[in-house]
């Protein structure tokens, strides 16, 4: 059995890739099987810290190709048995060392997705921004891939052995990839906090979720374990430590797992230090004279990898090392070296490749760069981090992988505009930062020789935007003042207008659907709502499908008041009993239900047998079979739905399959 971990983080800049990526690289050497995956789509990059041919790993299928070829198998005419694409990981996983090490461990990689060559870049681009997750989840199976998922990577294949240990890289805030790498795939969560404000209360409140009812039922009753790493913690003020140290207790020592507290081992205790030099981004690491301060970070996660490791269950090969693992503990935090010491690993990735964070990140066209320089340079002295994009300098039109990063780790965004006005790759930026989960601020800002109404003529949604003037600087020195001010103030979302809090009343529920009461606010096609009525009126067996979010439960709210005012047959009042498949009481709710009632089944056709070969087993309740077979004007049903093209039921050998022949020639698609 396989150990799967997820490392998350509330903000980014708290060391999460690179700690994962030593851990990874730890366990392998202790001669595991360790697959470590690169789940921040949106900030992708866990190769670069790898020893790896860069290009060979981007020309790598990965993630997002994964899900893409999962949604492909389950909407064409392929079949779903061992063929199918989705189903050869081997060809979306990449070797880290192509052998196996001295050891037997071994270290592979699953890629956010294939980005080489540079035109894959942008359909990697493209995929990951229109992927909806919400529709996987509702209407692609979702929860059953990603439980299929972690089952064979725990299985042993003729192409290869089972993994050990899974560890999975999340999408840094609260997001949908997020909760996929913690709710679904983590035996445990280790989640790196740093010691701001900020950090810690976003992750207490990150933990309250991790501990709620509805998590508990999602991952229907699976322990979790909480491991809050605290990181990148400044050592040499006592007095600041110690009381960051009271606040984090405070919040998270209750969470200790029971085997830490066995070892006598605390959160703080797996403290990763903050050191200057792997902060930021232009520090070389590889200097032999630091080898001794490589060691000691290095030390940190060696440590935290122990930890991880009393945390595996009996039965996972991770739990065979539990012994090694709790002396090691033991003996470190008594300050002696163990009995058998290991091997002293330095760091084998570059910690500088993840970014600490900037107050702005400056983007300036190539006949602005000049002042843009100066402006950094100035912005500097005034005590503020400043990245100069290199895009404008950088020989085609790809942003770099490295300067999105950045990007993805900054505050605000300075678009520089002067004499050369607002280039493409500004532009792509800007859509970068509002497409990011990040709050990152834009700020516009007028440099010498610039329109004044450049901004307006040239970006979308510019005039909500607070614009810095600086084309009076530098002969006005006092002209940064105001940007340093901007730059100071309180939050990303600060520079919108001040509104009226009480909020306007609004009659469009978003995609929830319209209820009863409520339905006659919109236009709805009464063709289709008297075709659904005419069905149930001549079979009494209705089947309507269609995707999340296309209106399906608008439409029966207004087919449930129709009903309700002339029934099925005039004179006769219809009694009506609208139930969810996947609610907990469904079962009881049917076999209760009496049999002159309209019974709506929303959700109906949403099962994780969607993934597998046809089998000889039902999976439809029996009740619910009884009901449709017995449907008629008397006793009517109508079947909501999302009608996944080749469910694998409605296939022999499934023993369904006869049922789909009836249901069929009822099927109504929503939007036809």
């Amino acid at each position: 059995m396989a150990s799967f971990f997820t490392f998350y983080s509330f903000k980014g800049g708290v060391g999460r890739s690179m700690a994962l990526a030593n851990v990874a690289d730890i366990f392998a050497r202790r001669g595991l099987r360790v697959l470590a995956i690169d789940f921040d789509l949106e900030a992708p990059g866990l190769e670069r810290y790898f020893q790896v041919e860069r290009t060979a790993a981007l020309a790598n299928r990965g993630l997002i190709d994964l899900l893409q070829s999962f949604k492909k198998s389950l909407s064409s005419a392929a079949p779903l048995d061992e063929s199918a694409e989705f189903r050869q990981l081997d060809r979306f996983i990449f070797p880290i060392y192509q052998r196996p090490l001295p050891s037997g461990g071994e270290l592979h990689l699953i890629t956010a997705g294939q980005r080489e060559p540079a035109a894959q870049y942008r359909q990697y681009a493209l995929a990951v921004r229109t992927f909806d997750w919400q529709d996987f989840y509702n209407n692609w199976e979702g929860q059953a891939f990603f439980t299929w998922l972690r089952t064979q990577l725990a299985q042993a294949k003729a192409s290869r052995p089972a993994y050990d240990v899974v560890l999975v890289d999340s999408r840094t805030g609260v997001t949908e990839m997020g909760g996929v790498c913690t709710y679904l795939l983590a035996d445990a969560i280790v989640m790196l906090c740093a010691a701001n404000h900020q950090n810690v209360e976003g992750t207490r409140e990150v933990v309250r979720d991790f501990r709620s009812g509805e998590v508990s039922d999602l991952r229907k009753g699976r322990t979790l374990d909480l491991v809050v790493v605290p990181a990148r913690i400044e050592q040499q003020d006592e007095a600041l430590l110690d009381r960051f140290s009271r606040r984090f207790d405070s919040f998270f020592l209750d969470q200790e797992p029971a085997a830490f507290n066995e070892a006598g081992l605390s959160f703080r205790d797996l403290t990763l230090p903050y050191q200057p030099e792997f902060a930021f981004e232009e520090i070389v690491v590889s200097d032999p004279e630091r080898r001794q301060e490589r060691r000691l970070i290095g030390s940190a996660f060696e440590r935290l990898a122990d930890a991880l490791t009393l945390l595996a269950i009996p039965g996972e090969a991770l739990a065979t090392r539990h012994d090694e693992a709790l002396a090691a503990i033991r003996d470190s935090l008594a300050g002696k070296a163990t009995a058998a010491p290991r091997r002293a690993e330095e760091t084998r990735f570059d910690p500088t490749l993840r970014f600490a964070g900037y107050d702005a990140f400056l983007s300036a066209g190539v006949a602005d760069q000049d002042v843009a320089q100066a402006l950094a340079k100035a912005l500097g002295k005034a005590g503020f981090a400043v990245l100069v994009d290199p895009s404008a300098l950088t020989p085609g039109n790809r942003i770099a992988e490295a300067t999105t990063q950045a990007l993805h780790h900054s505050r605000h965004l300075l678009v520089c505009a002067g004499k050369g006005g607002v280039s493409v790759w500004q532009k792509r930026e800007i859509e970068i930062a509002r497409s990011s989960n990040q709050p990152i601020r834009i700020v516009p800002v007028l440099l010498p020789g610039a329109d004044e109404d450049i901004f307006s003529l040239s970006l979308r949604g510019a005039a909500d935007l607070q614009v810095a003037d600086l084309r009076s600087w530098p002969a006005d020195g006092e002209a940064p003042a105001h940007l340093s001010q901007v730059l100071r103030s309180r939050s990303a979302g600060s520079n919108d207008a001040i509104t009226d809090t009480a909020p306007a009343e609004n009659p469009y529920p978003g995609l929830d659907a319209y209820g009863e009461g409520t339905v006659q606010l919109i236009e709805l096609p009464a063709d289709l709502v008297d075709t659904l009525a005419a069905r149930l009126r001549s079979s009494g067996l209705c089947l309507f499908a269609g995707a999340t979010g296309v209106g399906k439960g608008s439409l029966v709210a207004a087919l449930m008041a129709r009903l309700r005012q002339g029934g099925l047959s005039a004179g006769v009042p219809l009694g009506m009993l609208s139930l969810q498949g996947s609610q907990p009481d469904f079962a009881e709710r049917l076999a209760a239900a009496p049999a002159g009632q309209l019974l709506i089944v929303n959700d109906w056709d949403h099962h994780p047998a969607a993934l597998y070969p046809p089998a000889g087993a039902d999976w439809l309740p029996a009740a619910l079979r009884a009901r449709i077979a017995a449907a008629s004007p008397a006793s009517p049903v109508l079947l909501v739905g999302h009608d996944l093209p080749l469910l694998a039921w409605r296939q022999p050998p499934a023993a369904d399959a006869g049922l789909w022949q009836r249901l069929r020639p009822r099927l109504h698609a929503a939007g036809s």
